[in-house]
């Protein structure tokens, strides 16, 4: 998804994270057929694959900082996993606000990471220069360390990385996330299956009506308050409203008609 990226030391003895999942890789699993794989449709190239959920195509190359990556992006991830996991063990029919919470953290986390990737694919600025800071000069293996410990440094031109002031937007975003007060629901479908986009359908003004969260092949969250089980229809309807607003890509267990 972005070219440009800082480079890690031959080895990366730090062991930072160099390619990260935009969507949740445990969220494309539960998608993945008895082979282990989706079926992804590359909007760009036009072209049906079926790939595994390692695929460069679900990954940018280091656009934030490690201290997001290991810290509050897993807890938010993790903590929606285990409510995906309950949701698909029938043990939950209505959300808590609570639970509501932790989905509109994740819903917002995607969100961001999408709207992060579109603004640096723009202006592909790997440093953010400051005035009046002094400059230091680290060597790449204490660079490298400084950040592995979830920290930032300012580099030998005064300038900090730009994917730490990415991390912390999205951090602050999801704080006064617009989706705060929904009231989420589930759909579940028990025939035909959802599709998965490659980043949240929704308008510029946040309505409702387009919030579409599929969490699995057969269940996808959406702001009801509700539990319902849908039609065939309806899921043609909420597909074709997914399809139709992704950007780069969208996948699914099978080779439906649609993708």
């Amino acid at each position: 998804m972005n070219k440009i990226f800082e480079s890690i030391q031959k080895g990366n003895p730090h062991k930072l994270t160099k390619k990260q999942h935009f969507i949740p890789k445990s969220q494309i699993k539960r998608f993945e057929n008895k082979n282990g794989k989706v079926f992804c449709k590359n909007l760009k190239s036009k072209k049906i694959v079926e790939i595994n959920s390692n695929d460069s195509i679900f990954k940018v190359q280091r656009l934030w900082a490690e201290f997001a990556e290991k810290g509050y992006m897993k807890s938010i991830e993790d903590n929606f996993n285990k409510l995906v996991d309950c949701i698909l063990n029938s043990s939950i029919k209505k959300f808590t606000n609570e639970q509501s919470r932790i989905i509109c953290d994740m819903y917002t986390l995607w969100e961001r990471r999408v709207y992060h990737i579109e603004e640096f694919n723009k202006n592909p600025d790997l440093f953010i220069k400051l005035d009046e800071i002094n400059e230091n000069n680290y060597t790449q293996d204490e660079k490298e360390k400084i950040e592995s410990m979830h920290m930032s440094y300012v580099n030998e031109n005064g300038e900090i990385s730009n994917r730490d002031l990415i991390a912390g937007q999205i951090q602050i975003f999801i704080l006064s996330s617009p989706y705060k007060k929904i009231q989420w629901g589930i759909l579940k479908s028990e025939n035909k299956t959802f599709v998965m986009p490659s980043n949240p359908c929704m308008s510029n003004n946040y309505d409702k009506a387009t919030i579409i969260f599929p969490i699995s092949p057969y269940y996808c969250l959406v702001p009801i308050g509700i539990y319902r089980e849908i039609n065939d229809k309806d899921v043609d309807y909420l597909n074709d409203t997914m399809i139709n607003n992704s950007k780069w890509f969208y996948f699914s267990s099978f080779l439906i008609s649609n993708l």
